[in-house]
């Protein structure tokens, strides 16, 4: 099995636990209505969310370079930059990425010996941190 396609089959718990690892920076009584990702128009900014975190871990998995996921970060940290969060706390979203994947996936990655294409998908996220830092 390929740390690829471990991702894909996992793909629905890992995004939506990154998503509420970003939504984590917000203060609770924010979760309650950022929470509901699915009316854009009665939540866009966890609508918004939902999307383009789902974007860009589709980007990550699939080894796109960050520049080119560079719509779906703006997007995220467009709404972060203006949120009374200190910068460190609103960008931690990204590095969360990697404690998602280990926590859900250890194992897994493990057992099948997956360390190196770990590595090269924690190189992309590093990179992906990066680019939100440079945007925010």
């Amino acid at each position: 099995m390929t740390l690829k396609r471990l991702l894909g089959e996992n793909r629905g718990r890992i995004v939506d636990l990154w998503l509420r690892r970003l939504l984590g920076v917000y203060p609770s009584e924010s979760l309650r209505l950022l929470g509901n990702t699915k009316d854009r128009f009665t939540n866009p900014v966890g609508h918004t969310f939902a999307r383009e975190i789902g974007l860009l871990f589709d980007g990550l998995v699939q080894g796109r370079a960050a520049a080119l996921s560079a719509d779906s970060v703006d997007a995220v940290v467009r709404i972060l930059a203006v949120q009374e969060i200190p910068p460190s706390r609103s960008l931690s979203f990204v590095f969360a990425l990697k404690e998602v994947i280990r926590s859900e996936l250890g194992r897994e990655i493990r057992e099948q010996g997956l360390w190196e294409e770990v590595a090269g998908l924690e190189a992309r996220i590093d990179a992906l941190a990066l680019e939100a830092f440079e945007r925010y």
